[in-house]
C-alpha cells in the first residue's frame, strides 16, 4: 500500500493526494507493468540494496509516463523488511526521444540503404528528420541543408501552398498519396516531377511521413508555374513560359 507521496509525484501525474495515500501500488501501473513491478520489488528485498530501473506508470488520466525509480528497501533492527522507498524522476521526454530515434534507425536499415530514389523522412512539424544520399545526388541539397527544415524546402514556391492542403485532405482517407509538384534544385532550377507520401502512425499517436520525390523532367530556373490539381501532370514548364508570352490570357497555369 502507499503510505506517502511527495508534490513531486502529484504534480508528475496529475494526482490528488487522496488518490494515492492508502491505495495500492498497482494503481499507478497497468497489469502487465505491475507484474514487472513485483520482480523488481522481490529482486531488490532479496539483494538487500538499492535498485535503479525505467518503468511506464500511469497518470491519473490513464497516460503512459516513464519513471527513472531508484527503490530503496528498508529494513527494522530484526532484519526484517518493513517498506520500501521509491524515488523516480520523470524521463518521459527522453524516452520518446530514444523511441524516435530507434524508429528512424529501422527506417534507415530496412529502406534507405537500398533505394536510389531521393527520400526522406518527415516528422509531424513536417520538417525533415532524415533524407537519403539520393537526394543530394538528384536535387542537390545536403542533409546538413535539409534536417529541421520544411519538406516544402525541395518544392517550389507556387506549388508549395496546393501541395500541403492537398496531403492533408488525402491523408485522411489515404495512407499512401501521390501528387504531382514542381521540385526545387538546389541552385534555382525548378524541376516537374511528383511525391509519393507514405504516413507511418509513430507509438505515441503522432504522424511521420515517408516522402519519395521523383523527377519528370527538368525545366528552366524562370519558367515554373503553379500545377493544375484537376489536369495532372502538365506540359514542360518551358513550353508554358512560352505560351505566357505570346498569349498569356489563354495560359492553363497561374503564376
Amino acid at each position: 500500500m502507499i503510505e506517502y507521496v511527495n508534490a513531486a509525484l502529484l504534480r508528475s501525474g496529475s494526482y490528488d493526494i487522496e488518490d494515492l495515500i492508502g491505495r495500492p501500488l498497482a494503481t499507478l501501473y497497468t497489469r502487465d507493468v505491475f507484474a514487472r513491478v513485483l520482480d523488481q520489488l522481490r529482486e531488490t528485498a532479496e539483494g538487500r540494496a538499492s535498485m535503479q530501473h525505467e518503468i511506464q506508470a500511469l497518470d491519473n488520466s490513464g497516460r503512459g509516463i516513464w519513471l527513472q525509480i531508484n527503490t530503496v528497501p528498508i529494513f527494522d533492527n530484526a532484519g526484517r523488511l518493513t517498506y520500501f522507498v521509491r524515488i523516480g524522476r520523470d524521463v518521459t521526454v527522453r524516452k520518446r526521444i530514444e523511441q524516435e530515434r530507434e524508429t528512424t534507425q529501422r527506417l534507415l536499415a530496412s529502406v534507405f540503404g537500398v533505394i536510389d530514389q531521393a527520400l526522406a523522412v518527415v516528422d509531424d512539424c513536417g520538417n525533415f528528420s532524415m533524407v537519403n544520399t539520393a537526394v543530394t545526388r538528384q536535387l542537390g541539397w545536403s542533409v546538413f541543408d535539409l534536417i529541421g527544415r520544411p519538406f516544402t524546402s525541395v518544392i517550389d514556391e507556387s506549388s508549395r501552398k496546393w501541395l500541403t492542403r492537398q496531403l492533408a485532405a488525402r491523408e485522411e482517407e489515404e495512407q499512401t498519396t501521390r501528387l504531382p509538384t514542381e521540385l526545387l534544385h538546389r541552385n534555382g532550377t525548378v524541376i516537374g516531377g511528383e511525391i509519393v507520401s507514405t504516413v507511418i502512425m509513430q507509438p505515441d499517436g503522432r504522424q511521420y511521413r515517408v516522402i519519395t520525390f521523383r523527377q519528370k523532367a527538368a525545366v528552366g530556373h524562370n519558367c515554373a508555374g503553379r500545377i493544375d490539381p484537376i489536369g495532372g501532370a502538365r506540359a514542360a514548364a518551358g513550353q508554358a513560359a512560352a505560351r505566357r508570352r505570346s498569349s498569356p490570357a489563354r495560359s492553363s497555369w497561374s503564376g
